[in-house]
């Protein structure tokens, strides 16, 4: 053993010194040649009471040090070691990892935590004797980190005391602070504290790095190990998410409590209060928690929606930069290796529209990265389909709106899409979709194909239905590839298998029209009709009569009805418009309409009749509304086609028009006491709509008594 005395028998202790960094320590046989140690003795430290101890971190010289078995893997140490009262085999294990370079990653903690505590002594206790020099301990801590941060005790102090440092730095340098968004956060860092406790002094939204930060560091927060392993992409998708509803960041009240700072270190024998230098009154954010529930909000939903990404990269890490990578990341997150990952596609894309707009599915999937084969399910459309979206393409078809598999020598129909985010459709964009392929079946049986007449049904579908300019454009992509691909009758068959009873009656009507629009039927055109009045149900007696009347030339006042035996049900179509009829004679008109509002008692049947033909009871104008928007006006007139109305259906048809029950029957009221100086509307448990309002004011009149 080297060394004699044991702390209690020791009579008269010399005092340890602080080597400073680079200046090289010689303990016996040992050389610790970059220092940063006490050593040569022991440290006093005197209590409030006047108890005096000493100090843990200085390695006395004098205490026994094993000459073999060195304890490295710590078992012999406790918890809180001291160099003075640990074992000799462990004094002998510690010495070695000093002057071996203090980086073995195998060495017990209790020695990692020894040696820092003489680095918190020399910073808060002594004080440091330059800025060079507190580089240079800086520096160490954070090469320590490096090695040890998997504890996540030392990462935590040594995570605090980095903290401190950087704020002694800025108040020093009267700088402002930068956020550190740190996965394995543990507590608030007084840099976050004192960098949004000015804020809220100041009055200043918070912007979304302090808000990010705070939500990380805040003990009752927990991020996801999924997330972790993702942590920059998940990062771009909750600033995505927060500057579309924070944009000018959050507006927090400050709290009356204010921030006092106070170091506690990992040795017991350090403790600084830091208000010596940091005297600014500022806000205690840790009495505010109502901001961490918005962003709570944002970040549980991000962390769900990027958990397809995470996983994918925690089974394929080395594929984390890969298409199919991207393809499950969320649409507003776009990390900075996603741009060079989508070039060649932008550069097919760009091949494709300087031809015909056209692109085969197998090129598609080769150039994403996936397996080319014969056909392509509907998990690879997919990834397509989303990666063309990042560069702002769509894609027809589409597996949102139901294309399920493709041949590898499929033909694409690629268009610039305006859409901000692909969503499922909406029924209205269903019901265009099955107009649609009526009017591509009718045109592929057709010598004419797709002409001028045909093509502007599209356009009143788009009218009618109240498209908006992105559906419009895959609307019209949609049809493109239905025609190229020469739609056969099994295709409609199963559409209109899958229509409701009314959709299909109405649909047989608009076939006609359609068939008609270039004022010739052929005989494979015919043949079509015959087989899809089979398919509906209706007999083509109908269907001949219908024709029969078109060739005489029917009045606009005589309507053709098409219908079907069955119970009126689902979404209503809206009719062709006189413009669109053939000019031998309309097929349908308003008032075939307003024959079928008066007929159904189906809530959703009537609401879309309105959208499609525009009607408007009768002897109304759309001036007479004028002082209600387009939503308002149309709840009104689907709810003057009755005097009594359930609740539930008048939630339904608030909802179809895009409003709240409650509010949107208030301002119809409001609207009524400003035009006629009375209530419209009376509305509880059922809602009674007055028409003798308007007929008292307007000598309007109703076809329902």
């Amino acid at each position: 053993m080297l060394g004699r005395n044991d702390p209690g028998t020791r009579k008269a202790a010399r005092a340890a010194r602080w080597y400073k960094p680079g200046e090289p320590a010689q303990i016996g046989p040992w050389l610790i040649p970059d220092g940063m140690v006490y050593a040569g003795g022991s440290i006093s430290v005197k209590r409030g009471s006047g108890y005096v101890v000493e100090d843990g971190c200085a390695i006395d010289p004098d205490l026994e040090i094993a000459t073999s078995d060195a304890d490295r893997t710590g078992s012999l140490l406790w918890y809180w070691p001291r160099y003075d009262q640990i074992d000799p085999r462990c004094r002998l294990a510690y010495l070695e990892w000093l002057s071996d370079g203090k980086h073995a990653p195998d060495t017990n903690l209790g020695y990692v935590f020894l040696y820092f505590y003489g680095i918190e002594r020399r910073v808060f206790v002594e004080g440091f004797e330059s800025w060079h020099e507190l580089n240079a301990l800086t520096e160490e801590v954070q090469r320590l980190l490096r090695i040890y941060g998997a504890n996540s005790s030392f990462r935590g102090y040594a995570s605090k005391f980095l903290e401190t440092i950087a704020l002694l730095r800025g108040i020093a340098a009267n700088q402002s602070f930068e956020p550190d968004l740190d996965p394995e956060a543990r507590g608030l860092s007084v840099i976050t504290k004192v960098a949004i406790g000015r804020l809220l002094a100041k009055g200043q939204p918070v912007p979304f790095d302090w808000m990010m930060a705070w939500w990380l560091e805040d003990s009752s927060t927990r991020l996801r190990a999924t997330c972790k392993r993702c942590f920059p992409e998940f990062v771009d998708l909750v600033r995505a998410r927060f500057s579309r509803r924070y944009p000018l960041g959050v507006q927090i009240e400050a709290p009356k409590s204010k921030l006092t700072l106070h170091y506690r270190g990992a040795s017991a024998a350090v403790s600084w209060d830091l208000s010596q230098v940091f005297r600014e009154s500022v806000p205690d954010i840790e009495t505010v928690r109502r901001p961490l529930g918005y962003m709570g909000e944002i970040v549980e939903e991000a962390m769900a929606d990027i958990s397809s990404f995470a996983r994918f990269v925690g089974r394929y890490p080395e594929q984390r930069t890969s298409l199919q990578a991207a393809a499950l990341l969320p649409p507003e997150c776009e990390p900075n290796w996603l741009r060079e990952q989508l070039t060649p596609i932008a550069d097919l894309v760009s091949r494709a529209e300087r031809a015909d707009q056209t692109v085969q599915f197998g090129r598609l999937a080769q150039t994403c990265g996936l397996p080319t084969s014969e056909r392509l399910g509907r998990k690879a459309l997919e990834t397509i389909a989303v990666l063309l979206a990042r560069i702002g393409i769509g894609l027809e078809p589409d597996p949102l709106y139901g294309a399920t598999t493709a041949s590898k020598d499929d033909s694409a129909h690629i268009f610039r899409s305006t859409e901000e985010l692909r969503a499922r459709p909406d029924d209205a964009y269903c019901l265009a979709l099955a107009m649609t392929t009526l009017i591509a079946g009718i045109a592929s049986t057709s010598n004419a194909g797709l002409g001028p007449a045909e093509r502007r049904f599209l356009g009143w579908i788009e009218k009618q239905l109240g498209l908006d300019p992105a559906q419009r454009l895959r609307l019209e992509a949609h049809l493109d590839w239905l025609i190229a691909k020469k739609v056969r009758f099994t295709h409609v068959r199963k559409l209109m298998r899958e229509l409701p009873a009314a959709q299909r009656a109405t649909m047989s009507a608009l076939a006609i029209v359609v068939a008609k629009a270039d004022g010739i039927i052929e005989p494979a055109e015919m043949q079509f009709l015959e087989m899809l009045f089979d398919e509906l149900g209706i007999q083509r007696q109908h269907l001949y009569a219908v024709l029969h009347q078109v060739a005489d030339g029917p009045s606009a006042d005589e309507p053709v009805e098409v219908r079907h035996a069955g119970e009126r049900r689902g979404h209503a179509i809206p009719q062709p418009e006189k413009s669109l009829q053939a000019h031998n004679g309309p097929i349908i008109n308003k008032d075939r309409i307003r024959q079928i509002m008066e007929e159904t008692h189906t809530v959703s049947g009537i609401l879309y009749d309105i959208f499609g033909g525009g009607d408007i009871p009768e002897g109304e104008t759309d001036e007479d509304l004028d002082g209600l928007d387009q939503r308002h006006r149309t709840l009104l007139i689907a709810l003057l086609n009755r005097q009594q109305w359930d609740r539930e259906d008048v939630e339904r048809l608030a909802d179809a028009c895009g409003l709240m029950p409650d509010g949107a029957l208030d301002t119809i009221n409001e609207w009524g006491w400003e035009a006629f100086g009375e209530a419209i509307l009376e509305h509880g448990a059922q809602v009674s709509v007055y028409r003798e309002v308007f007929t008292t004011h307007q000598g309007m009149h109703f076809g329902r008594p």
